[in-house]
C-alpha cells in the first residue's frame, strides 16, 4: 500500500495552495493505486485517474464533492471516524468499502494522514483494491466478484482498460482485448442453453489458468467472458489464445452429461486499433462476430492485417510439425578456426528447414515458434542426433575426429530426459563424448541455476564439452562463470563486428579474451567477416575464430572437402 505522511516533511504556505495541489495532483499521477486528497471534511481537492477509473468516475464530476466512506458491514458512513483521527494529526487505518457509479460496492485497505499547511490542513487518502486484509476486515461479499466464480464482474472491465490504455505505453507494452464466447455442444452436437454453476465455475477457472495474475478476466454480458492483457507482440496473445482452446478442449461434465466446448474470441488492440474503451470493446465485439462464422474454435483481430499474421502463424505451427514426421531438416556446419595457423578445429551445427512450399525457412523464423509451442524438444533431439552421425560418419571415411557444437535450448536443457538423449545420441552412433560440444546461451545461467548446475554437471560426466553461446549480451557475472562446469566462452558476434569502429567495442572483446584465460576457458569469437577482426582476435589471445572471413554455414558435402583439407585461409588471403 502507498502511504502519505507529509506532515512530518512539508509545511507550505497558503498563498501556494493552488501551485501546491497541481504539484501533488501530477505526483499522485504516477501513483498506480486509488489516492484522494481532500479538506478536512472530505470535500474531493484532487483524485488521481486510477481512484476515478477504479469506481466508474469522470475526473471533472469528482472535484467538489465530499467522498463517502462505508462501514464494513453496513450502507453506514464512517467520515467521522476518518476525519476525527486525521485532526488529531494520527494516522488512520482501515477497511472501507467505496461506491461504485453502477452501485455496486468495492472493498479497500485504505489510510489517511494530514498534510498541514499555514491556516489549513489537507487529508491525503492512499487506498489498495487489491488486498485481502481489506476482504477478511469487511467480513462481507466483494461485490467486484462473480459469487459463483469468483472472477471480476463486468463493471471491472472498463476501468481495467482504462488503465491498461493508460499503463501499457508506458511499460512499453500494448494492450489486447479478448473478448471469449463458450458455445457448450452435447453428444448429438447440440448447443446447450443455460448451464449449472458447476459447469460456469469450470470454464472460469480453466481460463484463468490462461492468464497471468496481472491480466484482467471478467464477465461480459452476452459474450460470456473478457480477458485484458499486457503484451509486447501480437504472437503473445496468440500463445494466450491457443492456451485457451488447449484448456477448453477436454470435456466438461454437467449432470451426468458430457459436454464440448466451442470457443470464438474477438481481439482489438491499442493504440492500434483504438485508444477509447467504447471502441475497443465494440471492435473486439465485430472481431468476435467474424470468429463465429466458423463451426470450429477459431479467433479473429479486428485489423485485418493481424489475422494475416496469425494465420501464417498458424500454417507455420503446422508446417512445423509435419517437417519433424518427413524430416524436412539438414544440418549446415560452419567452420571453427584455430586464430593461429588457420587449421579447422571445431564445426558449429545450424538447423536448416527445407519446406516443399516455402523453401529454405529461416531459423530467425522457425527456432521461436518451436520455443513457444514446445517442438523445440523433438527439432533440438534431432539437431544432436543428426550431428552425432555425421561426425561419426566422417571419422568412418577416415577424417581426423572434430568436436562439433549444437545450440541448446533453455527448454531442452531442462527437460527431464535430456541428459539421457545425449548418451543415447553419442552410444547409437558411437561417437565419443569428446568430440560433442553443447552450447548454452549466457541468460540460462541465471535461471534455475541449481538445476542447470546439475544438469551440465552431469553433461561433463558423460564427457562433453560445454560452451556459452553470446557471452556479453546477457545478465551473468564472475560468480556464475566460476560456479558452472564451463569449457569455452564464445564472444557475441556484436563485439567482433565494431572493432574497427569502436574502443569501447574493442576494450570489451579484450576484456572478455582475457576473462575466459583467467578463468582456464577457451576462447572462441564469432562473427568475423575481415582481415581486421581476425588479426585483432588473433593478436589479443583469442583461440579460434568462427565467421563469414573464413566460411559461412556449409551442407555437410561442401564441408567434407575442407575437412579432408585440414585448414582454411579466408577470403583475404586466397
Amino acid at each position: 500500500m502507498f502511504e502519505f505522511d507529509f506532515s512530518k516533511s512539508l509545511h507550505l504556505p497558503r498563498p501556494h495552495l493552488r501551485d501546491d495541489l497541481l504539484l501533488i495532483n501530477h505526483l499522485i499521477e504516477l501513483i498506480d493505486e486509488p489516492v484522494l486528497i481532500t479538506s478536512t471534511n472530505l470535500q474531493v481537492l484532487s483524485a488521481n485517474t486510477v481512484y476515478t477509473n477504479l469506481l466508474g468516475l469522470q475526473e471533472a464530476t469528482v472535484s467538489g464533492t465530499v467522498a463517502e466512506f462505508y462501514e464494513a458491514t453496513e450502507e453506514q458512513l464512517i467520515n467521522d471516524k476518518i476525519t476525527g483521527e486525521c485532526r488529531a494529526n494520527k494516522l488512520w487505518r482501515g477497511a472501507v468499502r467505496l461506491k461504485h457509479s453502477a452501485g455496486q460496492f468495492i472493498a479497500f485497505a485504505a489510510s489517511a494522514s494530514t498534510f498541514k499547511q499555514t491556516g489549513s490542513a489537507l487529508l491525503v487518502i492512499s487506498f489498495n483494491a487489491t488486498a485481502s486484509t481489506a476482504h477478511q476486515a469487511l467480513g462481507s461479499v466483494d461485490e467486484s466478484r462473480h459469487p459463483v466464480t469468483g472472477l471480476n464482474q463486468e463493471f471491472v472491465l472498463a476501468d481495467r482498460i482504462r488503465q491498461g490504455i493508460k499503463m501499457a505505453p508506458r511499460n512499453g507494452k500494448t494492450l489486447a482485448v479478448l473478448l471469449v464466447s463458450v458455445s457448450l455442444v452435447d453428444q448429438d452436437n447440440q448447443i446447450i442453453e443455460g448451464v449449472g454453476d458447476k459447469v460456469l465455475y469450470d470454464i472460469g477457472k480453466r481460463l484463468k489458468s490462461c492468464i497471468r495474475s496481472s491480466d484482467t478476466l471478467t464477465h461480459y454480458p452476452n459474450v460470456q467472458f473478457a480477458m485484458v492483457l499486457q503484451i509486447t507482440g501480437t504472437d503473445d496473445t496468440n500463445i494466450v489464445v491457443k492456451k485457451i482452446f488447449n484448456a477448453l478442449s477436454s470435456p466438461i461434465t454437467d449432470n451426468d452429461q458430457t459436454l464440448t466446448a466451442r470457443t470464438h474470441i474477438g481481439i482489438s488492440l491499442s493504440p492500434i486499433d483504438a485508444r477509447e474503451v467504447g471502441q475497443l470493446l465494440s471492435f473486439a465485439e465485430d472481431a468476435l462476430t467474424r470468429a463465429k462464422a466458423e463451426n470450429v474454435d477459431s479467433y479473429e483481430y479486428y485489423a485485418e492485417e493481424f489475422n494475416t499474421r496469425a494465420r501464417y502463424r498458424n500454417d507455420l505451427e503446422n508446417k512445423l510439425q509435419h517437417a519433424i514426421k518427413n524430416k524436412e531438416f539438414i544440418l549446415y556446419y560452419q567452420p571453427k578456426v584455430r586464430a593461429g595457423d588457420n587449421r579447422i578445429v571445431g564445426l558449429e551445427g545450424l538447423i536448416r528447414w527445407v519446406n516443399p512450399e516455402l523453401g529454405m525457412v529461416s531459423p530467425g523464423e522457425f527456432i521461436p515458434l518451436s520455443e513457444e509451442t514446445g517442438l523445440i524438444n523433438q527439432i533440438g533431439l534431432w539437431v544432436i542426433e543428426e550431428g552425432c552421425r555425421q561426425n561419426m560418419a566422417w571419422i568412418n571415411q577416415g577424417i581426423s575426429p572434430i568436436k562439433l557444437s549444437v545450440n541448446v535450448s533453455s527448454r531442452q536443457l531442462h527437460a527431464d530426459d535430456f541428459v539421457e538423449n545425449v548418451k543415447q545420441a553419442l552410444e547409437k552412433n558411437g561417437l565419443s563424448p569428446a568430440y560433442l560440444e553443447l552450447e548454452i546461451t549466457e541468460s540460462m545461467l541465471v535461471t534455475k541455476v541449481e538445476e542447470t548446475i546439475s544438469k551440465l554437471e552431469q553433461i561433463r560426466e558423460i564427457g562433453c564439452h560445454l560452451s556459452i553461446d553470446d557471452f556479453g549480451t546477457g545478465y551473468s557475472s564472475l560468480s556464475y562463470l566460476t560456479r558452472f562446469p564451463l569449457n569455452t566462452l564464445k564472444i557475441d558476434r556484436a563485439f567482433v563486428k565494431d572493432l574497427e569502429n569502436s574502443n569501447e567495442t574493442a576494450e570489451v572483446a579484450k576484456a572478455i579474451i582475457g576473462l575466459s584465460k583467467s578463468l582456464n576457458l577457451e576462447v572462441v569469437a564469432e562473427g568475423a567477416e575481415s582481415m581486421f577482426h581476425v588479426d585483432f582476435l588473433k593478436q589479443h589471445g583469442c583461440d579460434s575464430v568462427q565467421g563469414y572471413y573464413y566460411s559461412k554455414p556449409l551442407p555437410a558435402d561442401e564441408i567434407e572437402k575442407l575437412l579432408r583439407k585440414g585448414y582454411i585461409t579466408g577470403k583475404d588471403y586466397d
